[in-house]
């Protein structure tokens, strides 16, 4: 697979803040991934997903640099140390991708993917699950090692409605993550399977893997585990 458009662009404010790359595997109509990454890593995932023997599909990694800026679906206290920037514009961040990201990689390939999924690790993953209650452009969607402890998330999940339900939703989380003496990070895991299971009590498809290690163990593997699921 092949990166056949990659370009930095700007959002908000003017700063540039992230990178699209958009890597074609196939000329045809096969599923478009999209995922949001720290860093520029799609011939990882990419190599992993073979590994794994997954369903083929095109790939467009958007790297974003002001990660918990506009990963956060609203303002929140600093919760693991004093940088963490939490601002509340995943709503400015969605709307980029929806009017941007996806007209830019669409343009990209030669034909137009036959169906859209959104995946993201850490913060991006609660953006991916946020994404669903904004929006019905993805049709399945990942939230790998989510920060599904994000403050008042899980309240919102249950007092909203998802836009349309997608036909399938992955989770996952290690074993480790939530022994922490964090308040907020020590509940992860008893938030992502109460989310579980109200998704899956919704009739939704849904998988929720536990992997081993915390939270920085193994991220591209945790990735292409969730990305081969979604495309089975």
């Amino acid at each position: 697979m092949d990166v056949i458009e990659k370009n930095e662009t700007v959002i908000s404010n003017g700063k540039v803040i992230c990178g699209v790359s958009v890597y074609e595997n196939e000329k045809e109509s096969i599923p478009m991934v999209y995922l949001i990454s720290l860093e520029e890593n799609g011939d990882e995932i990419i190599e992993k997903c073979n590994e794994l023997k997954s369903n083929t599909f095109n790939l467009t990694v958007i790297t974003l640099k002001e990660w918990n800026e506009y990963l956060s679906p609203w303002e929140s206290e600093n919760i693991i140390s004093e940088q963490d920037n939490f601002s509340g514009k995943a709503d400015v961040f969605l709307d980029f991708i929806l009017k941007d990201v996806i007209s830019y990689t669409e343009c990209a390939l030669t034909c137009k993917p036959s169906l859209s999924v959104l995946v993201g690790y850490s913060m991006a993953g609660l953006f991916s699950l946020y994404s669903m209650y904004k929006t019905e452009q993805f049709d399945r969607v990942a939230s790998v090692s989510g920060s599904l402890w994000y403050p008042k998330f899980f309240d919102f999940v249950k007092k909203n409605k998802i836009c349309v339900y997608p036909e399938k939703i992955y989770l996952s989380l290690g074993d480790k993550e939530s022994k922490s003496s964090n308040g907020y990070l020590k509940i992860n895991e008893f938030v992502t399977q109460e989310i579980y299971s109200r998704y899956a009590s919704e009739g939704i498809k849904c998988e929720y893997e536990i992997n081993p290690g915390n939270h920085f163990n193994h991220v591209a593997d945790r990735i292409a585990k969730g990305v081969k699921w979604l495309l089975e």
